[in-house]
């Protein structure tokens, strides 16, 4: 029941994986995202900032408006503009429902996400078919990712990520995510992050990416997160 009650209603439970939740109707919830990303194989150290927003068109269909600005020792730009929308399919059960009372064995929903490219980074078109399932305390969640990068010679590639959150208490959470790479990192990723929930309306995360790829594994990027409800 813990699981059950602290899942947020904008769908950022995790810092990677798309979770089957979308705000509710007329909702609108606010997020400022920060990534660090160390020196890497020649490529200098950068930070990159993800500010945006999330509204409930229905109880089922969200819509998100994100940016991605990159930062170097040498300069900032602006390095794309996105469009997401969510749909919710059907869900384990409803709020107000124990989940021994589940109409459905699993939550199913989908995502498309295309992203306007500025600077030299290319458009980007990603779908996700997004799987939900709660036992007990723990809640897991997988994404079939299909992503489309729109520069020559790019074929289409398939991903996956899979996460898996507990709550110790109704204020602090703890996840854990795989993933076989993203936008930002190639090779395969863990990734580890506390969430804390300090007031009612605001939501906080802090996490750490570990990747492995040509036998070397490494922390990749620091991580951290902020929601506002409205």
């Amino acid at each position: 029941m813990i699981a059950q009650q602290m899942q947020a209603h904008h769908g950022k439970d995790y810092l990677n994986t798309a979770t089957c939740v979308t705000p509710h109707a007329g909702s609108l919830c606010a997020h400022l995202s920060a990534q660090y990303f160390g020196e890497d194989h020649g490529m200098e150290a950068y930070q990159l900032f993800s500010p945006g927003i999330i509204y409930g068109l229905t109880n089922d269909l969200g819509i998100e408006l994100h940016s991605h600005f990159t930062r170097t020792a040498a300069h900032s730009y602006l390095e794309a503009l996105a469009l997401e929308t969510r749909y919710s399919f059907f869900a384990e059960h409803s709020e107000l429902q124990h989940a021994d009372e589940s109409p459905n064995p699993f939550s199913l929903a989908a995502s498309v996400e295309f992203e306007q490219g500025m600077e030299e980074h290319p458009n980007i078109l990603e779908s996700r078919l997004i799987f939900g399932k709660e036992l007990g305390i723990i809640a897991m969640v997988g994404n079939v990712i299909v992503l489309k990068e729109f520069e020559e010679g790019q074929h289409a590639q398939i991903r996956f990520a899979v996460g898996m959150r507990t709550n110790f208490t109704q204020t602090i959470g703890l996840s854990v995510e795989l993933l076989n790479g993203n936008h930002h990192s190639n090779g395969s990723q863990l990734g580890l992050s506390c969430s804390v929930s300090p007031m009612k309306k605001i939501d906080l995360q802090f996490g750490m990416n570990v990747t492995s790829m040509n036998n070397e594994t490494n922390i990749s990027s620091l991580q951290a997160m902020m929601m506002y409800s409205f």
